[in-house]
């Protein structure tokens, strides 16, 4: 189970999308609704990798850990996330942790 909060990950897009508890991953209609690739990933608090997944009598689901990305590769995202958006200053960019790198994706959305 996700330590939460998380971020989700869509494949071929830089952008991320935060996701601050079970209850928002499974009811908002900004998740629920999404067309899923089998590439797709959540990354939570902890730095563990789970794969989603949209089942016919599951809308959304959550694999087991698949396993963990570590602090660089989680603010690789995070740099990748905010270039998308026409940010230039991404390498100034430091954030103690990957859990204070998720609220930031949070606090930014």
């Amino acid at each position: 189970m996700p330590k939460w909060p998380a971020i989700l990950k869509l494949h071929g897009d830089p952008e991320l999308m935060f996701v601050g508890s079970q209850t928002a991953f499974t009811s908002d209609p900004t998740i629920t609704e999404l067309v899923l690739s089998p590439d797709d990933y959540l990354i939570d608090s902890d730095g563990k990798v789970f794969r989603v997944m949209a089942e016919a009598h599951n809308p959304i689901g959550i694999s087991q850990a698949m396993g963990r990305f570590e602090y660089d590769e989680v603010m690789q995202l995070v740099r990748e996330h905010l270039f998308s958006f026409g940010n230039t200053c991404i390498p100034k960019l430091h954030l103690a942790n990957i859990p204070a790198a998720i609220a930031f994706i949070g606090k930014i959305e």
